[in-house]
């Protein structure tokens, strides 16, 4: 059960997030304001940092003002500070940006629509995370019809 509910998690939003990505080139647009532009540092449990842009940015759909920060549906990473920045500086402050908005969740909005490749990385992990999980469960099972008949 330890891996089998982190996996069913990590299944649904990684297959959510694909869903969405794959939906947004098709999403209309509205214009958008970047609020802020920056870059944000993760260090591993391993000692070694990536750095990821950080925007945040509102728009506006049926008269109702949104704040949006997702850049992308791909996550982008970089392991130099540069070349984070370089991406955060396509979005500078007070420019405008085109927003993809969703049509039926007009607050879930993204500036960059489609995927990369590394958006299977979290679902493929939940699902490894499934197959240990069941795995256990039917060892446990077989175990215990062992226990039984002993």
């Amino acid at each position: 059960m330890m891996f089998i509910v982190p996996g069913l998690a990590m299944v649904f939003f990684g297959l959510r997030h694909i869903a969405r990505g794959r939906a947004s080139p098709g999403w209309p647009t509205t214009g958008g304001v970047v609020q802020s532009s920056s870059i944000g540092e993760r260090r591993s449990r391993g000692g070694t940092t990536s750095y990821y842009p950080i925007v945040l940015y509102s728009y506006q759909v049926g008269g109702v003002v949104y704040n949006g920060h997702q850049i992308s549906y791909s996550s982008p990473s970089y392991k130099d500070a540069q070349r984070a920045q370089e991406h955060a500086d396509r979005y500078a402050e007070g420019s405008t940006v085109q927003v993809h908005y969703s049509p039926g969740e007009p607050w879930e909005s993204v500036l960059e629509p489609g995927l990369a490749g590394n958006a299977w990385i979290l679902p493929a992990f939940g699902g490894l995370f499934l197959i240990i999980g069941a795995s256990g469960l039917i060892q446990a099972w077989r175990f215990q019809a062992w226990m039984r008949r002993t």
